[in-house]
């Protein structure tokens, strides 16, 4: 250790050696120094470096070039992706007035990509997709996030690119490809089953030529992987060689500013157990296109907000949703009154179209019990199928009906409102946020310090500020 100590003076300033050098060798010799000398002596060394500008610029630079090196080394360890694509071809609709031809392959994406497709998809055994998410996150949260490395994009008119990111290469492929094929296959089966139901109406005509969806380039094989952003691996190892740098300058104030911080933190964070836990339960419908066009009987098909609009009464009214709030099995908020509560479940039940697709519906719903949460979406979901199911009985039993819209109905040809994905059962709770809490916990923490604190005064704001950054560092 004496042998270490006497290396750790080299490291003092030459002036500082020069003057108090002999002295510190001799008081070496009647020592017994260990690692705790050690440290207060190499302490002192970079204290005393940087208290010369000069050579605190020369280790922030010295610092932040080690800082980078090492996140550089880093980001080779980070997990890399293949990313995998193929294209398909979808012809144009060759009648504009043909709804269920201008719609078809959206409602196929639909179905391709909800929830229980994608989630059949990453539990088929020969995939086994995410394998380490699947332990530790809830089957949604995996679904999300093979909805984030999963894209469906136009790439022309009628040109359409499937491009999925993965870890292993050929699983990567493996679900490109299928994409690609049940969008091919999917379209067969449909216009066959619209051929059929038109042939059964009109058996003397044929139907309109429905989409062609061809796979016109196969899912490919990545032969390289996609790594992490090195750049931003770069800056972040720079940015900690700075702060590095700067907290030796001033251990004192870093030190106070972190205790604080994270005393800060740990302090939010245990409140946020105060606020209760809330699940989400989710469900999809959508409004299908009419196998035979319900325009032929002399019925406008209505859309979907023009079909809410009109269950809106029955379904969401108060009188429903009052029912639902006291039924036995449910029993919500039931410690405060039918007013308040149904205020509240009217605040947690969200309804509202899929961005990007007017013609399909989402309803959620948040409560502190994931199974009521479940139980009431499956509630309002069958309140929507029931209504539409009664409103469309009584369309074809009205006096002076176009027998041509039973006949439409009768063969299940036209315009229904299905469900696309049934509701979920929430694992884990969405809220709170308890890292958010933790976050803004440690910078009231900083706050907190900086308001307590008294910086030299000044006669300007530009002085007051330039004094408070000195006082900080």
């Amino acid at each position: 250790m004496r042998r270490w100590l006497t290396l750790a003076v080299w490291l003092y300033p030459p002036r500082w050696r020069a003057r108090y050098g002999e002295e510190f060798r001799a008081l070496l010799e009647d020592l017994r120094p260990g690692f705790r000398e050690w440290a207060d002596v190499l302490r002192g060394a970079v204290i005393m470096q940087i208290a010369n500008g000069t050579a605190f610029m020369k280790l922030t630079a010295a610092l932040a070039v080690a800082g980078a090196l090492v996140a550089l080394a880093a980001s080779f360890g980070a997990p890399r992706r293949y990313i995998s694509s193929a294209a398909v071809e979808v012809s144009p609709a060759q009648d504009d007035a043909d709804e269920y031809t201008r719609n078809h392959f959206e409602q196929m994406k639909e179905e391709i990509l909800s929830r229980s497709q994608l989630a059949s998809l990453i539990l088929q055994p020969r995939l086994d997709l995410y394998r380490s998410e699947r332990s530790r996150l809830s089957m949604d949260q995996v679904i999300l996030q093979m909805r984030r490395d999963l894209q469906l994009r136009p790439v022309s008119a009628n040109t359409y690119r499937i491009t999925f990111a993965y870890p292993d290469a050929e699983k990567a492929r493996a679900i490109t490809q299928q994409l690609a094929t049940m969008f091919y296959e999917r379209n067969i089966v449909s216009n066959r089953h619209r051929a059929r139901a038109w042939h059964e109406i009109f058996p003397q005509t044929d139907p309109p030529p429905g989409q062609a969806v061809t796979v016109v380039e196969a899912a490919s094989l990545p032969d390289r992987p996609v790594g992490p952003n090195r750049l931003l691996f770069v800056s972040g190892g720079l940015l900690l060689g700075v702060l590095a740098a700067i907290s030796m300058w001033r251990p004192a104030a870093t030190l106070r500013l972190a205790a604080a911080s994270f005393a800060g933190g740990i302090l939010v964070y245990g409140l946020s157990f105060l606020y209760p836990t809330s699940f989400t339960s989710i469900a999809t419908m959508r409004l299908t296109t009419a196998l035979v066009p319900e325009q032929l009987a002399g019925v406008t098909s209505a859309s979907l907000a023009e079909r809410i609009s009109k269950t809106h009464q029955d379904v969401l009214g108060d009188a429903n949703l009052t029912r639902l709030i006291t039924a036995p099995a449910l029993n919500l908020y039931k410690e405060g009154r039918t007013s308040e509560a149904l205020l509240k479940l009217r605040r947690n039940l969200q309804i509202e179209p899929v961005p990007g697709d007017p013609r399909a519906l989402r309803i959620s719903f948040s409560y502190a019990d994931r199974f009521k949460a479940k139980q009431l979406v499956d509630n309002v979901v069958t309140g929507f199928m029931v209504h539409t199911a009664r409103n469309q009985r009584a369309l074809l039993l009205a006096p002076g009906v176009n027998p041509l819209l039973r006949t439409i109905y009768e063969h299940s040809a036209g315009a229904t409102l299905e469900l696309l994905d049934p509701a979920s059962l929430p694992e884990f709770p969405d809220g709170p946020n308890r890292l958010l809490f933790a976050a803004a916990g440690a910078a009231l923490g900083l706050l907190a310090v900086l308001l307590a604190s008294r910086p030299p005064a000044a006669s300007s704001p530009v002085r007051a500020y330039s004094s408070l950054a000195c006082w900080l560092l």
